[in-house]
C-alpha cells in the first residue's frame, strides 16, 4: 500500500520507467519517436536502472530495448513503426498519465495485489537454494540448474515459455519492492544477475 497515495518512482518497473519516459519525450502526444531519443530519454530519468554494467557514461539500451518489445508493445502501450521509430498507443498515453499521477499527485491509497502466478513465483524464489547460495556471496557456484529451479522451468521448457515466466518473475518483484516484502530488494539483484548472466537460457539455440 502506498502512503498518502503516491507511488515512488524509483519503486517502478523497468516498464513503467521507459513508459513515462516515452511520454515525456513525445510531450505527450501519439507522434513518433525515434528509438535513440526513447533510450536517452529512460537513461537521463534513471540512470541507475538504464545505464551499462561498470559504465554509468552510458546507456544500455538492450534493457530498454527488451522491455519495450516484452512489455510495452506486448500489452498494446506501444506501435513500433518502420525505421526504428515507435509511438504511444492511446492506451499507452493513458497508462503513463495514470502512472504520473499516482505518483505525483494521487489522492488515493494505491492498492497492490499479486496475482496467482506472481505469488507462487515469490513463495518458491524466497525459498530456493538459488537465493540461499546468492545472500552468502557465492554468486559463483550458481550454474544452470539453479536458474532453472528459481524460474520455475526445466530443460524442456519452451524459450518463449521461460520468458514468458521471467517476466511474470520481474513483475511480481517489482510489486513486492513496492510492498516493501522482506528480501525483495536480494531478489531483484538476484534476478537481474541470473537474466544477465545466463542469457543462453532465454534465446533460441
Amino acid at each position: 500500500m502506498a502512503k498518502n497515495g503516491k507511488i515512488n518512482l524509483d519503486k517502478l518497473s523497468h516498464a513503467d520507467k521507459i513508459l513515462i519516459s516515452f511520454y515525456k519525450v513525445s510531450k505527450g502526444t501519439t507522434e513518433r519517436v525515434p528509438y535513440e531519443n526513447i533510450v536517452l530519454q529512460a537513461w537521463q530519468d534513471f540512470p541507475s536502472d538504464f545505464s551499462l554494467p561498470n559504465h554509468p557514461e552510458y546507456p544500455d539500451s538492450y534493457v530498454i530495448n527488451k522491455r519495450v518489445y516484452s512489455n510495452l508493445i506486448t500489452n498494446r502501450l506501444v506501435v513500433s513503426l518502420k525505421n526504428k521509430t515507435y509511438r504511444l498507443s492511446d492506451k499507452g498515453l493513458i497508462e503513463a498519465e495514470k502512472i504520473l499521477g499516482l505518483a505525483s499527485t494521487g489522492d488515493d491509497s494505491v492498492d497492490i495485489q499479486l496475482n496467482r502466478d506472481e505469488k507462487q513465483f515469490l513463495d518458491n524464489a524466497l525459498r530456493s537454494k538459488t537465493l540461499a547460495v546468492w545472500k552468502k556471496g557465492n554468486k559463483q557456484d550458481l550454474i544452470d540448474y539453479d536458474v532453472r529451479v528459481f524460474f520455475q522451468f526445466s530443460t524442456g521448457t519452451p524459450v518463449k515459455e521461460r520468458n514468458r515466466r521471467t517476466e511474470t518473475a520481474n513483475e511480481a518483484i517489482q510489486k513486492a519492492l513496492l510492498l516493501n516484502i522482506p528480501e525483495a530488494k536480494e531478489l531483484k539483484e538476484l534476478f537481474d544477475f541470473l537474466v544477465r548472466g545466463f542469457p543462453q537460457l532465454f534465446q533460441e539455440s
